[in-house]
């Protein structure tokens, strides 16, 4: 769809004007996707011809968000310039390009006369183009305008669809995100910042282990990052062009845990050498900010979550994600061919830790964790991320399970799309979705799904959003937590997030509380595996085809583990 009208006022004068700004890194690997064979998603067809020295604004509909090089087919006279910005969504019938601060945000070509082929040399993420052709003495031709498609070359093999159609929708929605958050590496989004975060990468690698057997891209983005290390022993929270300074603290810790997950999945062990250098660094340099009372405080405040208040101090969702930490730079150590003192010291770091969390933290009199420590004083829950976090990465604080458990539950009472924090936004849903998971409580589960994705659905874009509502980037595959869950939990293929799920067997354990059926595939690093369950006359029918030569353990979890059962008709 292609608009054609008048400029809403008169255009400023031509002319360059130069705006300097600090020399930084740019990686030529982001191309490298060029290499991949093309494919023109849509292009106009009708020629629309603009009169001689007219200005015209001209808004062109892809029909759905796209991630590609923009391009026009255009047949105009030397000195003719084309001024386009792009968007996701629109505003008053317009490209809503300065809803927020965009990289790449806008392009000025001049043209050098005749019909040429415009195209753009990176790609954008977008559905929305504006463009102003100006300057043309004489008239102008439009023959086309559109992308060319430009992502990673995914191979999905994960499959999912249940009972409930929403959910079904959901898994497209968060499948498609992850496509346009993939070039060389994975990004935060295609349209705004286009960057690789060391926090949005769990989820996402998430995302992709259920949906594929090649994590080269997650082997990568990993790659990137740890090449960020800085001259203190550091990894910087995005990578190739870091922050100024330190920040995102717990963003490194986050992509420690990545790669201990993606060598458990994968086994790659001059990946875990490679590793392991950085990682051995970064376990000394964090000793500097230990406490006398043995919590860490973060060199900056940590991430956690979208406007937060609690970011700063020893907060317990650093020092649990320390904790997780500790423990997988061990097994990457140990992978790699680390001296058993290197790894059995950091073993050892992360039990003493460990010991400290439920007593520092869990508030018995209101029995949750507390984002800060009880010890202190300090009395305040900011949303979910203190019990999430504490469930899932501090085997200590399993003890105060139950009550944390139901600590969330009456959290998730009061969500509200406004006022993220205080509850869970769609990034903190992959922890939330996982310690759930974990302790099998898919009530809660797909009732905060049903929760935070309720407007995704309710107004589809056929991508997952930044936020639970429409304010910000409208695909964010930080937010593609359902995916790991629907196949880890619903279909009940483990796939070793946590300490609890052993990779060197293929574990189902189905989940479900309103679900009455679910079928699909899971990439499992040991191979495909095809689960199919219904629930018929108050008995559950499970059948599994899984990779012969494998032990293969199958046992209904939550609601489902107090069903008669019968197993590949058994």
């Amino acid at each position: 769809l292609l608009v054609l009208r008048e400029p809403e006022s008169d255009l400023p004068e031509l002319g360059w004007r130069t705006v300097p700004t600090d020399s930084v890194a740019e990686s030529p690997l982001r191309h490298i996707v060029w290499s991949q064979p093309a494919e023109k998603f849509t292009e106009v067809k009708t020629p629309i011809e603009i009169e001689a020295k007219q200005p015209a604004l001209i808004t062109v509909d892809l029909g759905k968000i796209v991630l590609g090089r923009i391009f026009f087919d255009i047949d105009a006279p030397e000195g003719t310039v084309l001024d386009f910005g792009h968007a996701e969504d629109q505003k008053n019938d317009r490209a809503f390009i300065s809803k927020t601060v965009v990289m790449y945000g806008a392009d000025r070509r001049v043209l050098p006369g005749k019909r040429k082929w415009i195209e753009t040399f990176s790609p954008r993420g977008f559905r929305f183009i504006d463009v102003l052709i100006s300057n043309h003495s004489s008239p102008v031709t439009l023959h086309g305008a559109g992308v060319v498609e430009q992502r990673y070359p995914y191979s999905f093999t994960g499959e999912f669809e249940c009972s409930e159609e929403d959910f079904n929708t959901l898994w497209k929605f968060g499948r498609r995100s992850l496509e346009l958050c993939s070039e060389d590496v994975f990004t935060d989004c295609p349209w705004r910042e286009r960057t690789l975060y060391g926090g949005d990468l769990l989820p996402e690698m998430g995302t992709a282990a259920v949906l594929s057997r090649d994590l080269r891209i997650v082997r990568h983005s990993l790659e990137v990052l740890l090449q960020s290390v800085n001259e203190k022993g550091w990894m910087h929270s995005r990578a190739p062009v870091p922050r100024g300074g330190v920040t995102l603290s717990d963003y490194p810790l986050l992509t420690s845990i990545a790669t201990d997950w993606y060598v458990g999945l994968t086994h790659d062990r001059d990946f875990a050498a490679r590793a392991w250098r950085v990682f051995k660094s970064m376990s000394e340099a964090i000793s500097t900010v230990r406490m006398d009372n043995g919590l860490y405080t973060p060199p900056s405040s940590a991430f956690i979550d979208h406007g937060r208040e609690i970011q700063a101090g020893p907060t317990c969702e650093f020092n649990v994600a320390l904790v997780a930490s500790f423990r997988a730079w061990a097994n990457i150590g140990r992978t790699a061919g680390a001296p058993a003192q290197e790894t059995e010291k950091l073993e050892q770091l992360a039990n003493e830790l460990d010991a400290l969390i439920a007593d520092t933290y869990f508030d018995k009199e209101a029995l949750t964790f507390r984002d800060l420590p009880v010890t202190d004083g300090e009395n305040r829950t900011e949303g979910t991320p203190a019990n999430t976090w504490a469930l899932l990465f501090s085997r200590n604080a399993r003890i105060h399970a139950d009550d944390a458990l139901n600590a969330i539950s009456k959290t998730m009472e009061s969500f509200d799309p406004e006022n993220e924090p205080e509850s869970v936004s769609p990034y903190q849903m992959f922890y939330l979705l996982s310690a759930l998971g974990l302790y099998n409580r898919a009530d809660i589960a797909e009732s905060a799904i049903r929760q935070v994705y309720a407007r995704m659905l309710d107004e589809p874009t056929g991508t997952l959003w930044e936020a639970s509502r429409p304010a910000q980037s409208l695909t964010h595959a930080w937010s593609s937590a359902i995916n790991h869950y629907f196949a880890t939990t619903v279909l009940g293929v483990k796939m070793g997030l946590t300490d609890c799920e052993d990779l060197t067997q293929i574990r189902i354990a189905p989940c479900a509380d309103s679900i009455r059926w679910a079928r699909g595939v899971v990439p499992h690093p040991l191979g495909a595996v095809k689960v199919d369950w219904k629930i018929r006359d108050g008995t559950l029918y499970i059948s599994v085809n899984a990779p012969s030569d494998v032990r293969v353990s199958v046992t209904p979890a939550g609601p489902l583990a107090d069903m008669p059962c019968v197993i590949n008709g058994k």
